[in-house]
């Protein structure tokens, strides 16, 4: 598609989306949601060990990524893109893949979420029979 991970924000503002965390893009593979073989963008800066250098006796719920915003040039920092073979089991073979914001690549597409207050304006009914800790 060439879509530039710059392009992707932009759309996402534009109709009032937000690009995934690369966490929520895992749980999104895991239950099944995801059966593209394009490279996906997520919100989330590259960084080749991210997932190593976390503390593994802390439970991490939806880490939002490295943080680097105070980094030099962090605006042309590579940002994370996903992908996953749909051939393949839900947990395997999925790829970490860094791209400077500015780039693409004709597999480059994004998947954008909707966060949960724009959901339950949209669906008012379906969010009130929802339990409290489901919203």
């Amino acid at each position: 598609m060439h879509l530039s991970w710059q392009d992707a924000i932009a759309y996402c503002a534009w109709a009032g989306y937000r690009l995934p965390t690369e966490a929520e893009w895992e749980h999104s593979v895991a239950r099944g949601l995801i059966a593209s073989n394009g490279q996906e963008w997520c919100s989330d800066w590259y960084v080749a060990n991210y997932w190593a250098s976390l503390d593994t006796s802390v439970v991490h719920s939806n880490p939002a990524g490295p943080a680097l915003w105070n980094e030099p040039n962090h605006a042309a920092l590579p940002r994370l893109l996903k992908q996953r073979n749909p051939a393949a089991a839900a947990t395997s073979l999925q790829s970490r893949l860094g791209l400077a914001p500015t780039l693409s690549s004709s597999l480059t597409c994004c998947r954008p979420v909707v966060t949960r207050p724009m959901w339950q304006a949209w669906h008012p009914r379906l969010a009130a029979a929802l339990p409290a800790a489901g919203r």
